[in-house]
């Protein structure tokens, strides 16, 4: 635990680095301006702190730990264009960092194993190389070996990110531009999130999008140090993107996958792959059919030309476990959507497990006592006797 006298100018950081005034913090907080002021000389009751933590993305067990809760997602924050609007992004940045910090609390009280325990395997940051393009399939073959995906379509990108130790979250941004978002705190830990308010919310389009973070989070910035980076389209990539675009295409059609796949239609090796083609290994592989068609590209199987000539080309719409929180049942519409899905089983598990009351309970999946909360156990089949226990 740190001293009073610590707590100020920790509070003093994290408001500075999600750029915000002391207004605005003491309005998400649910506090005076005088009470913000105060904790930050290292005098506020403990609910205060809590709520103020909160509104900056931690709890007040970080707080009091010293943690530096708020670097990584806040260094995702102000990585974003200037052509952005700040003002819109800091909310749904500070809620996916309090939903990662939830979810991590979870994982901890449930003892869930670790990535570390799977694999044998290190992955870690790797320079970029002079063929971003190369290097990319590369380092998409290393996670495909260590997940043990052979020459297979990856069902579910958030399984396998799962898996590597990377929780991911969909979420909502209100705006188009932004894609999605990564961040990696300086103990490693890290997490991606895809914005389901761009590109329609395809399912194609967010697999692209985490594979593409998966990239940044594993083999991007420094070890020991926060990184993160929000996501915005435009129109020429610098080479870390470019590499994380190739990365994404090769982690979800590998090249032996795309030319056994080909062949088996009869596309010989002189052959050009046409229209039906590419619409075919876009749903084998669950792909957009754009990134299939420069993906055929970069594997020498197109021109920059054929890409041009297929603008017709359309996706097909798909579901699958990837996209399951855009299709809630009526009682897990009460909970947000970076929510649903990993936070609501964990804290449901938790309840169950006597490890949480229904009050933290419902604090975690983000629904209020007034709300009809408990038609979210009774789906579950989870005990009413459970609401009356506390911790």
């Amino acid at each position: 635990m740190i001293g009073d006298d610590e707590i100020g100018p920790l509070l003093a950081q994290a408001r500075a680095a999600w750029a915000l005034d002391e207004h605005e913090l003491a309005r998400r907080a649910g506090t005076s301006v005088e009470t913000l002021r105060s904790a930050e000389r290292g005098d506020a009751e403990l609910s205060d702190l809590a709520a103020i933590s909160a509104a900056l993305g931690g709890s007040v067990d970080d707080l009091l730990r010293g943690r530096h809760f708020w670097e990584a997602p806040a260094v995702a924050f102000r990585s974003a264009s200037a052509q952005l609007e700040v003002a819109l992004l800091r909310a749904p940045v500070l809620r996916l960092a309090r939903a990662a910090a939830d979810r991590d609390v979870l994982a901890l009280l449930l003892d869930l194993p670790g990535p570390e325990l799977e694999f044998g395997v290190q992955l870690g940051p790797v320079a970029l190389g002079e063929d971003i393009i190369g290097q990319a399939e590369d380092l998409a073959e290393q996670v495909r070996r260590a997940l043990g995906s052979g020459g297979e379509p990856i069902a579910s990108v958030r399984a396998a990110m799962r898996r590597l130790g990377v929780p991911t979250f969909l979420c909502r941004f209100g705006i188009e531009e932004v894609d999605g978002l990564s961040w990696r705190g300086a103990d490693g830990r890290a997490h991606a999130a895809a914005n389901v308010d761009a590109r329609r919310g395809a399912l194609t389009a967010l697999r692209m999008t985490l594979a593409h973070e998966l990239c940044h989070v594993l083999f991007d910035g420094t070890r020991g140090q926060p990184f993160g980076l929000v996501e915005h389209r435009a129109e020429h990539a610098e080479a870390k993107e470019q590499r994380a675009n190739a990365f994404a295409a090769y982690l979800l059609a590998p090249r032996a996958l795309v030319y056994r796949f080909l062949r088996h239609r009869g596309v010989r090796s002189a052959d050009k792959p046409t229209s039906e083609h590419v619409l075919a290994l876009s749903e084998h592989c669950i792909m957009g059919v754009e990134a299939v068609a420069w993906h055929l590209v970069n594997c020498g199987l197109w021109e920059r030309a054929d890409v041009q000539g297929h603008r017709h080309l359309f996706t097909r719409e798909q579901h699958g476990e990837d996209d399951l929180e855009l299709r809630p049942t009526p009682a897990e519409e009460l909970v947000p959507i970076e929510r649903r899905g990993e936070i609501l089983q964990l804290a449901t598990l938790a309840l169950e497990g006597g490890l949480i009351s229904a009050g933290r309970w419902r604090e975690l999946v983000g629904v209020g006592a007034l709300d009809p909360w408990r038609r979210l156990l009774d789906e579950r089949q989870v005990s009413r006797d459970l609401e009356h226990r506390s911790l």
